[in-house]
């Protein structure tokens, strides 16, 4: 997980699409398929993944 990834999503919350799953916005899916978001689960909402994201930044 990149700061990269979670500025993304952010904005994708930022935008009102924050209670919108993972596979719902065809851009992530499409950054997925490029090496990014690799361990995001379809069905996380995108604030659920900001958190974790959060979480995973922190303790780096």
């Amino acid at each position: 997980m990149t700061k990269f990834e979670l500025d993304l999503l952010k904005e994708f919350s930022d935008d009102g699409c924050g209670d919108d799953c993972f596979d719902e916005i065809g851009m992530l899916v499409g950054m997925r398929m490029r090496g990014y978001f690799q361990d995001a689960e379809d069905d996380e909402t995108i604030d659920e993944l900001i958190e974790r994201y959060e979480e995973c930044i922190s303790r780096q």
